[in-house]
C-alpha cells in the first residue's frame, strides 16, 4: 500500500512532515512532472499510484473519449 510505503521512507519525528513531502517530491511528483514534459500524461488522464517490488508504481488511465 502506497501510505505504508510512503510511511516507512518519509517518517522521521524529529523533523515533522518535512522528510514525508521530500519523499513525495521526489518519488512522485517528479515522476509526474516528467510525465507532463513527455507527453506521457495529459489532461484529465487519471493516475493511481500503488507499490510493485519496493517501489511506487504509477498507473495511467487516458481520459476517455466522448
Amino acid at each position: 500500500m502506497p501510505a505504508e510505503w510512503l510511511a516507512e521512507r518519509g517518517h522521521q519525528p524529529e523533523f515533522g512532515a518535512r522528510p514525508l513531502r521530500r519523499t513525495l517530491q521526489t518519488q512522485l511528483d517528479n515522476r509526474l512532472s516528467n510525465m507532463l514534459l513527455d507527453g506521457t500524461l495529459n489532461p484529465g488522464d487519471t493516475v493511481s499510484v500503488d507499490v510493485a517490488d519496493g517501489e511506487l508504481a504509477v498507473h495511467l488511465a487516458p481520459k476517455a473519449e466522448n
